[in-house]
Order: structure tokens, then C-alpha cells, then sequence
């Protein structure tokens, strides 16, 4: 099984841990891990926000969301330099 299939498993099952507990903070971390690792940034910073609105003081949430901001404005700043070059020709 790939690494990215993996992640997809993961996403699975912590939609149904969700289904059952939706404020199952473990889960939402789990998910939000999955999403970061599958470069689906912005549902990864989605499931991370719910977990910490759970969980405020909780470390590992925290240095997730500073991790995730990183690749965020990454993944934006290249998204404008491509809409940019576009544009230009």
C-alpha cells in the first residue's frame, strides 16, 4: 500500500470515529495529520482549527497550525506566481 493510500485510510477512519464522537480531538488531529501528508492543506487546516477550538492548550495542536500556516502560505504564494505567469504571456 502506498504512503498516500495510507493517509487516505487514515482520513477514513477518522470520519467514522467523527461519525460516532464529533469532537473526538485524537481523530481530528489524525485527520488533519492525514490531509498535511496528502498536501490538502486547507481541509488539514480545518480538521487542526476544530481540534484546537476542542483542545486551546494542547502543544502538539499548536505546532501543527504553525506547521500548516508555513505550508499554506507557501502553497498560496506559488498559486499566485503561477496565476501571475499566466497572465503574462
Amino acid at each position: 500500500m502506498t504512503k498516500e493510500k495510507k493517509w487516505e485510510k487514515v482520513i477514513e477512519y477518522s470520519d467514522k470515529a467523527l461519525e460516532v464522537h464529533p469532537e473526538n480531538v485524537k481523530a481530528l488531529f489524525r485527520k488533519g495529520q492525514a490531509y498535511y501528508h496528502v498536501k490538502n492543506w486547507d481541509k488539514a487546516f480545518e480538521a487542526i482549527q476544530q481540534a484546537r477550538k476542542i483542545e486551546p492548550d494542547d502543544a502538539n495542536i499548536k505546532k501543527y497550525l504553525s506547521k500548516l500556516q508555513q505550508e499554506l502560505n507557501k502553497y498560496r504564494e506559488k498559486q499566485k506566481a503561477m496565476y501571475a505567469a499566466m497572465f503574462k504571456k
